[in-house]
């Protein structure tokens, strides 16, 4: 449970309480979305948090230490020119909404600073005593939002989307209101600053929604608030909240003195386990990569097994198109020959390529016998490994979910697949991560993944020239939007289309769309053909090519994609 309501509610009381009629002596902007100001004159000296940043929004007094900048950034300044020595008047919770609202004055000046807690909208605003924006740590021009411009000179506005304040309602009127409410969207949707976790704690009260939606807000009139820190089985700060608690899930709990003694507690060790965070995402990510490659590698292996009976059958059509190659003309589609191999000697009609002889399609079977012969031949070897490399990247990914930032570090530090490096190999982490290959100058090639399927693509001529005749290998599918100039699209180790799923191929197709002079267009043709059927003239431009074979589909561009 993170900052809602409730505690916004707790903050102001405490702010009442303990900081009304002292004034500012310091302000500081620790990070680029956070600003105390320390009060005096009222009691003992104390520090107040105000931050709009997205991951931790929030309003409570604060014992960490902060290191500051030695050079105060341009909003700190404006909050300095204004609030130095101001004394606080007003403190107000706006529509029982994550909105506090400060009132300062300085002799005859009056201003007010604004923080509205609301996700990765949070912002913290000064006005002036006729609402005018003079600043706020984040700006928001017209051309991000046509309803609620943020920009000093403009007026200000309350966050749109008002619903009843609760604490102005009767018990009668909250009847009326929540008449039929049984899911926490239906309290939610009701009453203004009521968020899911609120609405879930009414609801587990069992009586009517009314009945304990009043019973709340009225201990939160009586400021009879309890603060606790909720804790995980290792005793580990999860959440917080300013009354009892009766869901299941939070039964785990730790009383706090204050609202800011429990934030202080909470926030102090999210902040200090954000970089283990942040680690633990990137190497399971890396993580989830290489077990996805290797599951599908496993896969590949084992079907290459199971098509021995149609590889062997690739042979015998081989050697009854030798034995009847005169047979053959050009056009021709298939052949009825009688099966030697057949105990009852029954005809076989064998497919043929139109544009090639006997001799060439008998030679054509020979190659796919050959190849699917060693195919099989390798899988056999390498099941056994893939499948204990699956088991040992399922079990390193399990121990990552729960290591801490000293047992991420070793994990990577022995485990190649949980370095991002190599995960965004080619290898799929394989194997031991190689040196990355450096690049030509003028190349820039961006990498697309779609579950296990990886998509190539290059960003100018020179690098779909590099793309489409260095990097690219036969068994690739090359995409291109049909005539126009675009981006060549490759999608790695295809091999057969009988195996791309329909969902990679139209992400690619989009792609190529996406970066072709056709991108505008509602509806683009795509053609796609495996790279060993296209070739670059001899002496053409960067990026010419001429190919066979091709397909087409027909998409709308791409709008946008999770690059890697």
């Amino acid at each position: 449970m993170n900052y809602d309501s409730f505690c916004m509610a707790a903050a102001a009381h405490e702010l009442a309480t303990g900081v009304l009629g002292a004034f500012v002596d310091q302000i500081h902007q620790p990070a680029p979305l956070e600003i105390t100001l320390a009060f005096t004159g009222n009691g003992p000296r104390r520090i107040w948090l105000l931050s709009a940043d997205a991951r931790w929004p929030r309003a409570h007094e604060t014992r960490v230490r902060r290191v500051n900048p030695d050079t105060a950034p341009g909003f700190c300044m404006l909050l300095r020119k204004y609030l130095r020595g101001a004394r606080l008047q007003t403190v107000e919770q706006v529509r029982f909404d994550r909105i506090l609202r400060l009132g300062f004055r300085r002799g005859d000046e009056t201003c007010f600073l604004v923080l509205e807690v609301m996700g990765r909208h949070s912002n913290l605003l000064l006005l002036d005593a006729e609402q005018t924006i003079l600043g706020a740590v984040k700006m928001v021009p017209p051309a991000l939002t046509r309803v609620r411009p943020i920009l000093p000179g403009h007026p200000y506005t309350d966050p749109p989307g008002a619903r009843p304040d609760p604490r102005r309602l009767d018990p009668a009127a909250l009847t009326e209101l929540l008449a039929g409410a049984t899911t926490p969207e239906a309290i939610t949707r009701s009453l203004s600053g009521w968020g899911t976790f609120a609405a879930r704690e009414a609801l587990a009260h069992g009586d009517a929604p009314a009945g304990a939606v009043a019973a709340m807000m009225r201990a939160v009139t009586a400021h009879e608030f309890e603060p606790r820190v909720f804790l995980d089985e290792q005793e580990r700060p999860r959440g917080l909240w300013v009354l009892p608690s009766r869901q299941t899930g939070w039964t785990r709990s730790r009383p706090a003195g204050s609202l800011s003694a429990a934030c202080d507690e909470f926030y102090a060790y999210q902040e200090a386990h954000a970089t283990e965070e942040a680690r633990r995402k990137s190497v399971c990510a890396a993580l989830e990569r290489a077990l996805r490659t290797s599951r599908l590698q496993w896969e590949e292996a084992q079907s290459a097994l199971e098509r021995l009976d149609e590889v062997e059958q690739c042979r015998i059509r081989g050697e009854l198109l030798s034995a009847h190659q005169r047979r053959v003309e050009k056009g021709m589609t298939a052949l009825t020959v009688p099966n030697w191999y057949d105990p009852e000697q029954r005809p076989v009609a064998i497919p043929l390529e139109a544009e090639l002889d006997g001799r060439e399609n008998a030679e054509r079977y020979f190659r796919r016998y050959r190849r699917g012969s060693a195919a099989a031949e390798a899988a056999l070897e390498r099941l056994p490994e893939l499948a204990a490399r699956t088991a040992h990247l399922d079990a390193t990914l399990a121990a990552a979910q729960v290591a801490d930032e000293a047992g991420l570090r070793a994990l990577q530090d022995r485990e190649p697949a949980a370095r991002p490096s190599a995960a965004q190999g080619q290898t799929g982490g394989a194997g031991p991560s190689e040196p990355v290959e450096r690049l030509p100058a003028g190349v820039r090639l961006k990498h697309v993944h779609v579950g296990a399927w990886e998509i190539c693509y290059g960003e100018n001529a020179t690098s779909n020239d590099y793309l489409t005749t260095r990097v690219a290998r036969p068994d690739d599918l090359w995409l291109h939007a049909r005539a126009v100039t675009g981006a060549h699209v490759v999608i790695r180790s295809v091999r057969s289309l009988d195996r791309l799923p329909p969902e990679v191929l139209r992400e690619a197709a989009r792609l190529a769309a996406a970066h072709s002079e056709a991108k505008h267009a509602g509806i683009v043709p795509v053609d796609y053909t495996f790279r060993r059927h296209v070739r670059k003239p001899r002496g053409s431009a960067p990026g010419r090519v001429v190919y066979s074979r091709e397909r087409t589909l027909h998409v709308e561009p791409s709008r946008g994609a999770r690059r890697e």
